[in-house]
């Protein structure tokens, strides 16, 4: 019943609500009725009217939200009841698989999701992976084939998913961004995850896990195509919340089975016997192992509820074991004597533990008995033993039927370090040196188990890890009823008998060696194995001494540590031998020893016992023979240090041998890399040469077609230029290393800025660096005063432009460093070690960041002709030559370059030069610059080129014909003659070297006969070092080689014709 205040109010609001609405439909009153009574009655009819309205709607309003509201209610009581019956379904499921298809095929009736996958946790493996999947059965081929294998494969481990995402926001529904690359947690490549979710349509992924208690035992995720989402999301986290709890009870209950089977299995088959009694000492529990003991005359049964004081022969044993548990609740190893069953006494060691309630009252105690009977008897049997033979001077040694050792005399203990109570229940094989197979270990155990003797040697190891020889003498001990119970082993040492026969078949084999070794690293390969038969050459080198260069160089070396194939032999400890002549034994206190009193420095690694001999031929020693260990301090003593000492001599005429054999093979073998590589030269030379020549032809053709733009001519004159140059610097390096190999590379001396040298390459390199988009850095480390030295200024352009330009070809992307330092040390580089001298040098560098030089091809870099086999094409452009033309430079101006590099990551190059050089010539050291040509007026040349080729002709021709009068043309050196007898006002020649009849040098002798002031200039296409001598001295003025560069050409002639020529 609704109150009458509310309706009153309700009304009032109505009420208001019409006068507005009266206000603004302007409703007409009639006009004619003129009374207000009757007109206030007409307008209070039309306010009812309009209350009626709006009551009505609010009526129909209220009526919408209760249908509303009671379906949202039965929703709810449905999702409940859907809820609760889900909730008891999942707990009456027994196994786990049960549960997973429930969860499928619910979750994806309330998800409304297009697709559903649901995964399954691995205990063993510790990760999820795909358990059932719908709505992909028509699509799993694609999948698969997507995916490279099938779906159920897919493994994702739990502790990925935990660092992704936190367990508690797990068990949420929780969109994933990222779809199903962050689904797979990023284990799919993400490719593949974008082409399965475009071939099934999924625009969004939503998931839930299944936790409890920190516990995650798989999830459920949902796919959706554009336009669906995922419906009934409390429901679906409530039952997602249920089915962990149903899986954490399917999972315990599981781990629970298999610890109780597992318990069962090891209380069934333990070998001790488990006993539990309470605390007045009734047996609650016994293993069924007691069977099995010496007391086995008992099972089970007959001993549960019984006191077990009923078994002890002595009562007072039981209460001392009281008395220890009640002090420290847990007693091992502890000895007492039990009544058998015939009354029979089992020595039995009993360990005990007193287990306490909450309160801490004593519950029960828990235990084992473990038979030892067998020990004692043997202790008894070995007091008997020991008394009749503990004074042998050889080894015995007893053991059981299995070679388990129950007895050894003094005499063991003195041989192998061993104490008695070391050997006590080990297998004979802890003497083992380990070299035989288990085949051959077992032959003689075949033997005396048939009852027979056995006789024969044994290479055993001592305690320390020394080996010996032993001379063994092992039959079986037998009872009464025959059968062998036990083993007696005579053994007596013959270490140093076997040391001799083995030295002399040591020395027989190195003899053999030199024969049939291929090389010196396999003839000392082969040392070392024989060695390894009398001591232990796990650490071994042969060092061989270089008096030239006071180095030490290692042709062989085995180290668990160092790996050197060379060093300076300085103050090493195997120069040390060398020096002194004299064996050396040396542990770790003697090496710190030499080291304190500066007879060695300290090198590599720390060994605890070094041992060296030297090798000597005739009063020569040529190297050390040495072995080490790192892990024994006693694997070397000095009767191996006499054995080494007896057979080096046999080891120093082999090794000289097969080193002398070794260096006729290498020859032999350069010889024949040396035709290889030239004709690999002259393949790579052909190609530098055809390269160029396929540009400069092939575009000079195009040139010849009608309807070419302006630029694109230009474009194809430019790329004839650059294939000219390039063809012009091969050459070029070509007659530079001839002249290097003549001995006739002049060096022109002067004050060099190394600052400018340094800015002028970066300035001239850095655009073809910024075209690869590579930076080019720059580290000038000179300072003022530093900068400047005296060298040859050409030598230096060219050695920093050829490292320069090899590390552009090699990089790729990064930067290149360029670098300049003045140091007072100057390294030296070898194959495998670093010399150093103190004097002042300036030290440039190139470093890049390109493609890298493999360790094993570093070395070759430096030699004409040769790559250094790296993959990368750019490193078949080019001679060959740039880097051993840099090499040849700075070894003349007495420097040294080297590589330092790592395959991948880069290379720098290193050259040093002294601070000042002596030039080897003070030819052609004048240079002639454009400023210096005359600009005074002139009167035209009669000029007369002396050329046999067309070409040369043609260019000379026009290169100079503002500056000609009259122009003269000689094919041969003997119209060269004429014309010049002919016209005596010829003003200039130009004279070909290479001509027919007669050639230039020639021609020019016979003109200086009767013409002495007319300018001859040489042209030659030689450009080899004495070209220019041999002009001069025919009666040349000067000399120009081709190709001619049309300033340079005119610089020569202002030269000698200067006032002559104006307008330049």
């Amino acid at each position: 019943m609704i109150k009458t205040t509310n309706f009153n109010t309700e009304a009032s609001i109505f009420r208001q609500k019409a006068e507005n609405l009266l206000k603004t439909r302007k409703i007409k009153l009639p006009k004619k009725i003129s009374d207000s009574e009757t007109q206030g009655l007409f307008r209070e009819l039309k306010l009812k009217q309009l209350e009626l309205e709006l009551m009505h709607e609010e009526l129909k309003h209220t009526e919408t939200t209760l249908q509303t509201n009671q379906k949202i209610l039965q929703e709810k009581e449905d999702d409940l009841t859907l809820l609760a019956n889900t909730s008891i379904t999942l707990l009456d499921f027994n196994s786990i698989d049960e549960i997973y298809h429930f969860l499928g095929s619910q979750l994806l009736k309330l998800s409304g999701a297009d697709y559903l996958l649901i995964s399954e946790y691995n205990e063993k493996s510790g990760s999820t992976s795909p358990k059932q999947w719908y709505g992909l059965s028509s699509s799993i081929g694609k999948i698969v084939s997507l995916l490279g294998k099938d779906i159920s494969q897919i493994q994702i481990p739990v502790q990925d998913i935990i660092v992704q995402m936190d367990l508690e926001l797990r068990q949420k529904i929780y969109h994933l961004a990222g779809g199903l690359y962050e689904l797979t947690i990023q284990k799919v490549p993400k490719t593949i995850c974008r082409s399965i979710e475009k071939f099934l349509g999924i625009h969004e992924i939503y998931s839930i896990g299944f936790i409890w208690e920190g516990y995650y035992y798989g999830g459920a995720s949902f796919g959706y195509k554009r336009g669906n989402q995922i419906k009934k999301t409390d429901l679906i986290e409530a039952i997602a919340n249920q089915a962990s709890l149903s899986l954490r009870r399917r999972y315990t209950e599981k781990s629970l089975m298999e610890s109780e089977k597992k318990y069962r299995g090891i209380f069934k088959n333990i070998q001790d016997v488990y006993y539990e009694t309470d605390v007045d000492g009734s047996i609650l529990e016994v293993s069924p192992s007691i069977e099995r003991l010496s007391i086995g005359q008992y099972t089970r049964e007959d001993l549960i509820g019984k006191p077990i004081y009923d078994y002890y022969k002595d009562r007072d044993a039981r209460s001392k074991l009281i008395h220890e548990l009640k002090k420290s609740q847990c007693v091992v190893d502890y000895e007492i004597e039990l009544i058998n069953k015939d009354g029979s006494l089992v020595n039995c060691s009993i360990s005990a533990e007193l287990i306490l309630e909450a309160g801490g009252k004593p519950k029960k105690i828990i235990g084992t008995f473990h038979d030892i009977t067998k020990r004692k008897q043997a202790e008894i049997s070995h007091l008997k033993l020991s008394r009749a033979v503990e004074q042998s001077p050889v080894s015995i040694i007893i053991t059981d039927d299995k070679g388990i050792i129950e007895y050894a005399n003094q005499k063991v203990e003195e041989l192998t370090g061993y104490q008695l109570e070391e050997l006590i229940g080990k297998n004979l094989s802890i003497f083992s040196s380990g070299e035989k197979s288990s085949y051959e270990f077992e032959q003689p155990w075949k033997t005396i188990e048939s009852g027979a003797e056995w006789r024969g040697e044994l290479h055993n190891r001592k305690k320390n890890g020394e080996l010996f020889w032993e001379q063994a003498f092992i039959s079986p001990i037998v009872n009464e009823n025959g059968v062998t119970t036990h083993f007696l082993a005579v053994k007596e040492d013959i270490t140093e008998r076997k040391r001799t026969q083995q030295i002399q078949q040591v020395i027989y084999q190195i003899s053999n060696a030199v024969v049939i070794s291929e090389n010196l690293e396999g003839l000392i390969k082969l040392i070392q194995e024989e060695l390894s038969t009398i001591i232990d050459t796990t650490n071994f080198y042969l060092a061989l001494y270089e008096p030239d260069t006071d180095t030490i160089s290692l042709p062989f070396i085995a180290d668990e540590y160092d790996h050197f194939k060379s060093h300076p032999a300085k103050n090493t400890i195997t120069n040390y031998v060398i020096k002194t002549k004299k064996s050396l034994l040396a542990n770790l206190d003697k090496i710190r020893e030499l080291e304190s009193s500066g007879d060695i420095g300290h090198y590599g690694t720390d060994s605890l016992i070094w041992l060296g001999v030297p090798l000597e031929v005739g009063n020569e020693v040529i190297g050390v023979l040495a072995v080490q260990s790192y892990t024994n301090q006693n694997a070397f003593t000095e009767a191996d240090q006499k054995m080494l000492e007896f057979i080096s001599g046999q080891v120093s005429m082999a090794i000289r041998r097969k080193k002398i054999e070794e260096d006729l093979k290498l020859a032999l073998t350069k010889a024949e890399e040396s035709d290889r590589l030239k004709s690999a030269f002259l393949a790579n030379i052909s190609h530098e040469i055809r390269t160029p020549m396929n540009g400069i032809l092939g575009f000079s053709t195009l040139l010849r077609e009608s309807g070419l733009t302006g630029d694109l001519q230009q474009e194809y004159i430019s790329i004839i230029e650059k294939s000219g140059e390039r063809m012009l610097n091969t050459i070029n390096d070509l007659m530079d290393i001839s002249k290097i190999e003549a001995g006739q590379m002049d060096m022109l001396v002067s004050e060099v800025n190394m600052n400018d040298r340094i800015n002028n390459m970066h300035h001239f390199f850095k655009p073809r660096c910024d075209e690869k988009g590579i930076q080019f850095l720059v580290r000038n480390n000179l300072s003022p005063d530093q900068f400047k030295i005296n060298s040859d200024r050409k030598k230096i352009d060219a050695i920093l432009s050829n490292l320069i330009l090899n590390a552009i070809k090699f990089t790729h992307h990064g930067s290149i460093e360029l670098g300049c330092s003045l140091e007072s040390t100057v390294y030296t580089i070898h194959e495998s070690y670093i010399h150093s001298t103190h004097e002042s040098y300036v030290q440039c560098y190139v470093k890049d960041t390109g493609i890298g030089i493999p360790l094993d091809r570093q070395h070759a870099i430096f030699d004409r002709f040769v790559h250094a086999d790296i993959e990368d094409r750019a490193v078949y452009e080019g001679t060959g030559l740039g880097l051993s033309l840099s090499k040849a430079y700075v070894e003349m101006l007495g420097g040294t370059i080297w590589v330092e590099s790592t395959p991948g990551v880069g290379s720098t190059f290193f050259f040093t030069i002294p601070g000042s050089v002596e030039a080897t010539t003070a030819k052609n050291t004048e240079e002639v610059k454009v400023s210096d040509i005359s600009t005074e007026p002139f009167k035209k040349l009669n000029i007369l080129i002396a050329e046999d080729d067309r070409n040369s002709e043609l260019f000379l021709t026009i290169a100079l014909e503002m500056w000609t009068k009259q122009l003269f043309i000689a094919r041969t050196g003997l119209d060269a003659l004429k014309l010049v007898r002919n016209h005596p006002d010829i003003d200039l020649i130009l004279m070909d070297i290479r001509m027919p009849d007669i050639d230039g040098y020639e021609a020019t002798k016979r003109i200086r006969e009767f013409n002495s002031g007319v300018v001859i200039i040489a042209q030659t296409a030689h450009g080899l070092s004495g070209d220019r001598e041999k002009a001069i001295e025919a009666g040349c003025n000067d000399y120009i080689s081709k190709p001619i560069n049309r300033i340079r050409l005119l610089e020569v002639i202002n030269r000698h014709l200067r006032g002559k020529m104006t307008n330049f």
